[in-house]
């Protein structure tokens, strides 16, 4: 692979980006919602997940370390598949930490 080859690779897109517009995760915080897709990218802070949702086909969105480091081990463990087939139902909150700090929290099957 030459350099121009692969530097065209680092830059490429997740395919779950292509025909679909960024959403924000903030804009969906406290609904339940499906996971159907993720596909993981390398940033300048480590990998980080891009997430499909059922509820919003036209959108992608970036997830935050928590979805990313919980969808990294489902992922190594195998489940991909089986998020694909059955959805991942999660709900995103916003919580206030220790340090008067948010983050979004991702409450995996919410309603059980």
């Amino acid at each position: 692979m030459n350099l121009q080859e692969r530097a065209k690779q680092l830059q490429a897109s997740s395919v779950l980006m292509d025909n679909r517009e960024k959403g924000e995760i903030k804009d969906f915080l406290n609904l339940n919602l499906t996971i159907i897709n993720y596909d993981f990218m390398s940033g300048d802070d480590g990998e980080y997940s891009i997430i499909h949702l059922a509820e919003e086909n036209n959108l992608f969105f970036f997830g935050g370390s928590v979805i990313t480091e919980i969808l990294q081990q489902l992922d190594k463990e195998g489940y991909y598949d089986q998020i694909k087939k059955e959805g991942l139902p999660v709900k995103f909150t916003s919580v206030k930490s220790k340090n008067n700090r948010y983050y979004t929290k991702a409450e995996l099957y919410p309603e059980n």
